[in-house]
């Protein structure tokens, strides 16, 4: 929005209060947004009626962000159902699946090109236990990343995949799973979430979005000749995956 766009917030909740503090906070700015509540994009339907919205309402989509997790909580393997590892999949791949083709296909048509970034996480990498559908999914999304990075590219849109490699500051994500996730672990027992987010929040050892927004505006303003397909997020006081 600082930038100049229109930004489309989109989610599966029909509550328009879901949405309106964060269109407010950006109006506030200076900038633009525009909410758009009850779709869901693992529902081919939705995805069709929601970018036919959003061009003729907004205007054409040059920048697609796919943000939706997979991350249903730790779940044994033996113990995941067959249900909830395939909504792993339609989060984490299908859905990704989904969207991009509908945008993709708006801007090959116009032949100006666009942008599409996928949010990764480190189960695309790397299957943890207790995730397995996680996993699954978001490793499903990367390679498919992949693929698009190298058919669409020559068609002028640039394919990017964003492995955040750590906690982000955000009620959905770790404000929701901050007990499940951690409740074996001795060390971050002791804490409530709002104590550890302020306290990480102060040294900037955790991911803020405001910090994964400027990396985002940086890979749609990469010019033709130095696209990046792949880059890792994570704070300075963090080792990479690889490494912990």
């Amino acid at each position: 929005a600082a930038g100049g766009l229109t930004v489309c917030l989109v989610r599966r909740s029909v509550d328009p209060n879901e949405l309106q503090p964060l269109v407010d906070e950006i109006v506030a700015n200076g900038g633009k947004a525009v909410p758009f509540g009850g779709f869901d994009a693992t529902k081919e339907d939705d995805v069709k009626k929601l970018v036919e919205r959003v061009e003729n309402e907004v205007g054409p989509i040059s920048c697609c962000v796919y943000n939706i997790g997979a991350q249903v909580g730790n779940r044994p393997f033996l113990k995941i159902s067959a249900r909830l590892f395939e909504l792993c999949w339609r989060m984490g791949s299908m859905g990704a699946f989904l969207v991009a083709k509908e945008v993709s296909k708006r801007m090959i048509d116009r032949g100006d090109g666009g942008t599409i970034i996928f949010t990764g996480a480190t189960a695309g990498f790397r299957g943890n236990s207790g995730q397995a559908g996680h996993a699954m999914a978001m490793a499903g999304r990367r390679a498919m990343a992949q693929s698009m990075f190298h058919e669409l590219g020559p068609k002028g849109i640039h394919v990017a995949h964003v492995l955040i490699d750590a906690m982000i500051v955000s009620p959905d994500t770790a404000g929701k799973f901050w007990d499940k996730l951690f409740k074996d672990d001795s060390s971050r027992s002791s804490i409530s979430y709002k104590d550890f987010v302020a306290k990480r929040t102060a040294t900037e050892s955790i991911v803020l979005p405001s910090g994964i927004a400027e990396s985002y505006w940086h890979l749609y303003q990469q010019p033709r000749s130095s696209w990046t397909f792949e880059m890792d997020l994570r704070p300075w006081t963090d080792k990479a995956w690889f490494h912990a």
